[in-house]
């Protein structure tokens, strides 16, 4: 149960970051791409989530392999120092204004025609490199069990589609912004709580 509480507070977490990186990218997408027909629009959403589902778990699987590979190999204080520095990240990333924290997504999709590419651009959105994604990473990394793994970034999924799909349905900008506060007590939080794993488990 833990492990869904606190994936699904990370995912919460990213609510500053995917507001502020990922709406410019989304927002107009949704607006070519909608059709009148709702079931239409509800096949692009689906395409667009399964894209960010995939990657979700694509990661969560490495990390889970890599971490049970490489378990006896590692020193026994370097995953709560990641954890620490994973939680001065987020402290600092909720501090921070949001043009501090460029997004991969913004990035590639001026690149590449992800536009007309639904699970593509959901994939690309999936994989943004922003401090709540690194520490999930690396408390999969210390989880040991590729299941657990899956379910912790499952719930993870589930926190961050709370702020997509709102952006995809283009809610009132009014309703994002109090999102974004959300976003931004989650992150203060989540990063409080990593920092406190990373202290207790180098104390101990």
């Amino acid at each position: 149960m833990l492990v869904l509480i606190e994936g699904f507070g990370l995912g919460l977490s990213t609510g500053i970051y995917c507001l502020g990186a990922c709406a410019p990218i989304l927002i107009p997408f949704v607006m070519v791409e909608s059709r009148p027909n709702w079931r239409s629009n509800l096949w692009l959403t689906g395409q667009f989530l399964l894209g960010r589902l995939i990657a979700y778990v694509l990661f969560a699987a490495g990390a889970s392999l890599l971490g049970q590979l490489a378990s006896s190999r590692l020193p026994t204080w370097l995953v709560p120092a990641g954890l620490l520095l994973s939680g001065i990240l987020m402290l600092a990333y909720a501090a921070a204004p949001r043009e501090a924290w460029p997004g991969l997504c913004p990035a590639v999709c001026r690149r590449f025609p992800a536009a007309r590419m639904p699970l593509l651009l959901g994939f690309l959105v999936g994989i943004n490199v922003c401090p709540p994604f690194l520490a999930a990473m690396t408390r999969v990394i210390d989880l040991h069990h590729t299941g657990l793994s899956i379910l912790y970034f499952l719930a993870f999924f589930v926190g961050t589609t709370l702020y997509v799909l709102p952006v995809i349905l283009v809610t009132p900008i009014a309703r994002i912004a109090r999102l974004k506060s959300i976003g931004w007590l989650a992150c203060v939080i989540a990063g409080t709580w990593f920092c406190a794993s990373g202290i207790s488990g180098l104390v101990h």
